[in-house]
């Protein structure tokens, strides 16, 4: 049930999260939100709220699985399901079976939103349509609510980390470059989840 690994990034197989990991980073705080002057460590206000999704149980990995679904509403929802769990907070869900299980799938997680960002983004002509749009603001989202996480964080491997950061800083300047509006405010996004990686990422992993 992983995802494909026949896409651009260059990764290694999902792993367990360690249970030795480090002492957590000092995280950075996203209760502020974006206003339309100033970059704040949040991204809250760009998902749109299109009601209420389904709680039907779903193993983790179709959850995951789901995320690289050619349809972009179908990949939406999967990551508004990875959204609600990681909104628990870093001390009570480690009493969350589902937040348990997702810590279990991280990289696998985070492998399959870099393949997603480098599929939706890929073509900038069709990033301007709505549903391609609210996928990339969902992927973005979903990224700086892993970053309130420094556990989940800190258990990513060097390889996952590179390809990550590496599909992170070509999309910062493709729409940074943007000559449409919306599309290159999403580099102010995207360039506060690069800082919010380094923050939170094990220091070790980030400097190699």
């Amino acid at each position: 049930m992983l995802p494909s690994r026949l896409a651009r990034p260059r990764t290694i197989a999902s792993q367990s999260m360690k249970n030795n990991a480090g002492p957590e980073e000092p995280n950075v705080q996203s209760s502020n939100r974006f206003d339309n002057h100033t970059i704040k460590p949040s991204t809250d206000n760009m998902v749109d709220d299109d009601g209420p999704h389904s709680d039907a149980p779903a193993g983790i990995t179709i959850t995951i699985s789901s995320i690289l679904s050619s349809d972009p509403s179908r990949s939406v929802d999967a990551l508004k399901k990875v959204q609600k769990i990681l909104v628990i907070g870093p001390e009570t869900g480690h009493s969350s079976p589902e937040y348990l299980e997702l810590a279990e799938h991280t990289e696998g997680l985070i492998e399959t939103i870099t393949l997603q960002m480098a599929h939706v983004f890929e073509r900038p002509e069709d990033l301007i349509l709505d549903d391609n749009f609210r996928l990339a603001k969902h992927l973005i989202q979903t990224l700086n609510n892993f970053c309130d996480h420094s556990i989940l964080a800190e258990s990513l491997t060097v390889d996952i980390l590179t390809s990550l950061l590496e599909e992170l800083t070509l999309r910062l300047l493709e729409t940074d470059d943007s000559s449409v509006k919306k599309v290159k405010d999403l580099s102010r996004f995207i360039n506060m989840i690069i800082l919010r990686l380094f923050a939170t990422g094990r220091k070790m992993s980030i400097f190699r």
